[in-house]
């Protein structure tokens, strides 16, 4: 016959567990080391989630990166937004951002992590910084390039070449490389003997000397007619540097937007392509309207949702924090 091990009842167990558990209270042995009875786990001070138990994750500790993942999440790709804005020739050449204030988006968030990290706990002042000064600084610059897309927008469609300041010295810039380009084929044909027509499908305006005179801005006049040569001064009247800056966005213009002329089509001088192609006014145009401005609405708005509701739930989260025994 099979021998039944005498197993102890449930009462025993239940007192000898109540007993080690006083035991331990008084400095007696651990309530693990009694004979028959389980380990008898201390009831926690604070609540699960906080312990400081080394078996266990602290939140307080995990905080500081946390925070700065979820506040570079929905700052970061904003602020990469306005800068590829701001880095658009057709969109930089007429609403300069001054880019490197947008350093101080990553800036604060790195703050804000230093400090979480030096408290050991989240705070309140970390909290606002990484919060406000992104969004202040993205509001400014959504703001400032949405208004001036719609203002521009409009400025560069209608047919009129003084609409605005920077249309007007565009169309005089392109005037100059026209008349340059006329007068550099116009020498090359007499000297060389050869058609015009026959060097405009193989040079263009760049490979004139008085392009390159302009851009590397050179001094030495170049030995052309008086005509090239009075027209050059003119050019030169209109300060090299900014010359050079324009024919350099109206050639980007024509090899990216497949336009001609500034405020009406005309010839192409950069590209080989057809007169009746849109003028690169209009192009510009239609990347304020398209691009600039609906991307700058979208992160105003993305910045508008995040901020608002963020700065409540700091305002509100302080009596929580208080209870489990952090200052906020």
């Amino acid at each position: 016959r099979l021998r039944v091990p005498n197993f102890p009842s449930a009462g025993a167990l239940l007192g000898g567990a109540a007993a080690a558990a006083a035991m331990s209270a008084a400095g007696g042995p651990p309530a693990a080391l009694v004979a028959g009875a389980p380990a008898a786990a201390a009831a926690p001070s604070m609540p699960l989630l906080l312990a400081k138990d080394h078996g266990r994750l602290d939140p307080r500790r995990l905080f500081p990166a946390m925070f700065t993942l979820m506040i570079s999440f929905l700052f970061f790709v904003p602020a990469a937004t306005i800068v590829r804005l701001g880095a658009t020739p057709e969109i930089a050449a007429f609403v300069p951002l001054w880019l490197w204030a947008v350093a101080l988006v990553p800036a604060a968030v790195a703050a804000a992590h230093w400090l979480h990290v030096r408290a050991g706990a989240p705070s309140k002042a970390a909290a606002l910084l990484a919060l406000v000064v992104p969004s202040l600084t993205l509001l400014v610059y959504s703001g400032r390039i949405y208004l001036q897309a719609g203002r521009l927008s409009g400025a560069f469609h209608v047919a009129a070449c003084d609409a605005v300041p920077q249309k007007l010295r565009l169309q005089q810039a392109w005037d100059v490389a026209q008349e340059l380009y006329a007068s550099c084929l116009e020498d090359t044909s007499k000297r060389d003997g050869v058609g015009i027509s026959e060097l405009k499908r193989h040079f263009r305006f760049q490979d004139c000397g008085e392009y390159v005179q302009v851009v590397r801005g050179d001094k030495a006049p170049i030995d052309r007619t008086s005509t090239a040569r009075s027209v050059a001064e003119r050019g030169q009247a209109m300060q090299p540097e900014a010359l050079a800056e324009d024919w350099s966005l109206l050639r980007y213009l024509e090899e990216t937007q497949y336009c001609s002329g500034w405020c009406e089509a005309a010839e192409p001088l950069w590209t080989e392509g057809r007169a009746d192609l849109d003028p690169c006014s209009l192009a510009v145009a239609e990347s304020f309207r398209l691009e600039a401005k609906p991307r700058a609405a979208e992160v105003a708005a993305l910045v508008l949702a995040v901020l608002f509701p963020s700065l409540a739930v700091v305002g509100f989260a302080g009596p929580t924090l208080r209870k489990w025994g952090i200052e906020w």
